[in-house]
């Protein structure tokens, strides 16, 4: 009887919200943007109130992210092709943006990563350079003779 009376509630909830589905939605918006600021501070005061209790769910369903990673690869990497095709414009404005704010982090992590692979990029270069002798000696005579 009870299990029939939540069911059926359920079902009332469900044709109610597709019906006014736009309203709601608009009035939901309008309150967040309303309350942004004291959502963001009890969004971050639950964090900080349960740290341990979110790391932990994390750990127990690390596994099981993992798995369905693995099992939905293909669909993973379809919606993130995707994704990435819809927001082109929007991820390089928001790359270039980085870019400028953190130069100094950029140079420094470069300059430590030339510096530790600085065998490894050598011997890269030095590959490329006979994979491609002739298409550098054509471009060395085309800029000699300019």
């Amino acid at each position: 009887m009870v299990k029939e009376d939540k069911e059926k509630r359920k079902q009332q909830r469900k044709k109610y919200y597709l019906k006014h589905k736009d309203y709601i939605n608009k009035q939901t918006k309008k309150y967040y943007l309303e309350h942004k600021d004291e959502l963001k501070k009890y969004a971050k005061q639950y964090q900080i109130d349960n740290k341990e209790k979110i790391k932990q769910y994390h750990l127990e369903h690390k596994e099981d992210k993992k798995q369905y990673r693995l099992k939905n690869k293909e669909k993973i990497a379809k919606q993130v092709k995707q994704y990435f095709l819809e927001h082109k414009e929007h991820l390089k404005k928001c790359g270039k943006k980085w870019q400028l704010k953190n130069k100094e982090h950029i140079k420094k992590h470069t300059k430590n990563y030339y510096i530790n692979n600085k065998d490894k990029i050598a011997k890269q270069g030095k590959q490329h350079r006979l994979d491609n002798k002739e298409k550098i000696d054509k471009q060395i005579m085309n800029y000699c003779f300019l």
